[in-house]
């Protein structure tokens, strides 16, 4: 099923130059703006240490988490 289709050897770098830019357009882009905000960067890597338990789970983390997944998802969506 999964190799029923072999892209020919000659076509290689255009599938890949193909779907970096795809990958970019829709995300590595819109990331690397969002991250630039350094109020975003923050809330960024407050949600993934706070997701990684590397950060407390206290009643005032959670307020925080809150605080920070808006700013995250308001960022992201624009």
């Amino acid at each position: 099923m999964y190799g029923a289709y072999v892209l020919p050897k000659s076509q290689w770098q255009a599938a890949a130059d193909s779907m970096k830019k795809d990958f970019m357009d829709n995300y590595g882009s819109k990331l690397k703006r969002f991250l630039s905000n350094p109020e975003n960067a923050e809330a960024y890597i407050f949600l993934q240490d706070y997701n990684l338990n590397n950060i407390p789970h206290t009643p005032e983390n959670r307020q925080k988490y809150q605080k920070y997944q808006d700013i995250v998802n308001k960022g992201l969506n624009q």
